[in-house]
């Protein structure tokens, strides 16, 4: 999709009614700094990495998710993706 055309349709979704569900957005810096004050820097740290390893372990039901290291797998894993989900007649990187 054409960037214009991308940003013309970004731009009528907006000017649409709210969702019919209630939202709050909030600010994941300020959850975490008042974590840390709350329990210590050294064990909101230490279970933050054991959450992370839990969830690469466990992962979501139903989700799968293939990990990698830097940017070169990041590239592979969206080729694939459009490769699996999207009409190469159309998208063209």
């Amino acid at each position: 999709m054409e960037p214009s055309v991308a940003a013309t349709q970004l731009a009528a979704m907006a000017q649409q009614a709210p969702p019919p569900y209630k939202a709050a957005r909030v600010n994941a810096d300020d959850m975490r700094r008042r974590a840390m004050k709350l329990l210590g820097e050294p064990r909101y740290w230490a279970e933050e990495a054991q959450s992370w390893e839990q969830f690469r372990r466990e992962g979501i039901k139903g989700l799968g998710v293939t990990w990698g290291e830097g940017m070169q797998d990041v590239i592979k894993g969206l080729d694939e993706e459009r490769r699996t989900f999207l009409d190469e007649e159309f998208c063209t990187l």
